[in-house]
């Protein structure tokens, strides 16, 4: 999915990536699921306000706002968890 972002995302998208893969969020689903949730945290750290489903793929098209609110609805974990561990891996 990485290459539909822009060039100048690409990379926080690539490291977002590298931090969960190190923290095994890999093991929570799919293949899909591990990158939507990679896009949706690279929105989250990315925008300063107002993040939702809609403002972050108009910053990072890599999948349309549908198959993140999916994501967000399927997730074994809530927003307030990833929250928390974006935090304390900050």
């Amino acid at each position: 999915m990485a290459f539909r972002l822009y060039p100048n995302t690409r990379f926080f998208y690539l490291q977002v990536a590298v931090a969960l893969r190190a923290i095994g969020a890999t093991a929570l689903g799919s293949p899909l699921l591990f990158d939507l949730l990679c896009l949706y945290i690279t929105g989250l750290i990315l925008l300063d306000k107002r993040q939702n489903c809609t403002r972050i793929t108009e910053y990072l098209p890599g999948r349309c706002h549908d198959a993140l609110n999916r994501l967000l609805r399927v997730m074994p974990l809530s927003t307030s968890v990833i929250m928390y561990l974006l935090i304390s891996l900050a």
